[in-house]
């Protein structure tokens, strides 16, 4: 059987068993009401991996728990990963600078490692099309700028979230942080809030407005993200995100261009996101996998928000993290 085969043979096998509902934002909404109201009444305790959650980085819609129509699959046997592409609005350059420049105002705002949510009216022609209130989630990680002292983190964490020594001879090291690249996500946990935010707006009529979040609402999988730049001074980016309970996660991105590949025997998968409204550059491109470990696995994603930086360069970085 040639790769091309045993790549469609596989992707057929991950993505017929999801299920494919008719109308995905009804649902989602619905879960959000739902949520909310328990989150209100305190009826029912909240499940940290089976939950709705938002991904500020890069703005992607990621809802776990739901199967929807699927664009690319990724499973094992602790995750199922599904990327659907959702086109935005309208999206404008000028109201996504505006946006970034009031995140970035937020941020200094928040403490190191706190996380907010932000509003901003705009936001309903920058993010992926959703029934969802225009939110996101604005993070302020810790910045380990000591590649020693980065890497014993990581060891810290677990033995198989390391980097190769390889890494050192092409990129220059610029920082670690426990969070994605561009932001954090919105778990269930954080929905009150939420409703706390959206009810300022209406009562007073605002443009925008932002809510710190308490750290005891942070649940989440542990987030390792490695800042490098190469000789070209272009930004990549390594996320290594670790899951050990089983975790179905759909995201709703604006994907316009992606590419399954192999490296070995290892399928990835290469997709270029635009528009992007966390980057500068307006897009994203990223080259991700799952390494399943047993017990638990490792989604890895290589990624850069640089247009000059194609998936071969990306693919050659990966090659140093597969086993």
């Amino acid at each position: 059987m040639s790769i091309e085969e045993e790549l469609t043979e596989a992707y057929k096998q991950s993505t017929s068993r999801l299920k494919r509902p008719s109308e995905l934002d009804t649902q989602i909404e619905e879960l959000f009401r739902k949520q909310s109201y328990k989150e209100k009444t305190k009826v029912h305790a909240m499940k940290k991996t089976w939950a709705l959650r938002i991904i500020a980085a890069g703005l992607l819609l990621t809802i776990l728990g739901f199967s929807v129509p699927y664009m690319i699959s990724l499973k094992d046997n602790i995750v199922t990963y599904v990327i659907q592409s959702n086109q935005v609005r309208s999206y404008d350059k000028e109201q996504a600078i505006h946006i970034r420049d009031s995140t970035q105002q937020m941020k200094q705002s928040l403490a190191v490692d706190g996380r907010g949510i932000f509003y901003a009216k705009e936001l309903k022609n920058l993010l992926p099309k959703t029934n969802l209130p225009s939110v996101i989630v604005v993070p302020n990680p810790y910045l380990w700028l000591s590649e020693k002292e980065w890497e014993e983190q990581l060891l810290q964490a677990d033995a198989e979230l390391q980097l190769p020594s390889t890494l050192s001879e092409a990129l220059l090291f610029l920082g670690g942080q426990k969070e994605h690249p561009f932001g954090g996500f919105l778990s269930i946990n954080d929905l009150s809030f939420v409703d706390e935010l959206m009810a300022r707006v209406k009562e007073e009529n605002l443009e925008q407005a932002w809510i710190a979040l308490p750290s005891d609402s942070d649940k989440r999988n542990p987030v390792f993200t490695t800042l490098y730049k190469n000789q070209a001074d272009e930004r990549i980016y390594i996320t290594m995100e670790l899951f050990s309970d089983k975790s179905q996660i759909q995201t709703i991105a604006p994907v316009t261009k992606q590419e399954q590949l192999l490296i070995g025997k290892q399928p990835v998968t290469y997709t270029l996101t635009e528009p992007f409204l966390f980057s500068d550059s307006d897009l994203y491109q990223s080259v991700f996998w799952l390494d399943s470990l047993g017990d638990k696995t490792v989604m890895y994603t290589v990624g850069s928000p640089e247009a000059e930086i194609g998936k071969t360069e990306l693919t050659s970085i990966a090659e140093q993290f597969v086993h």
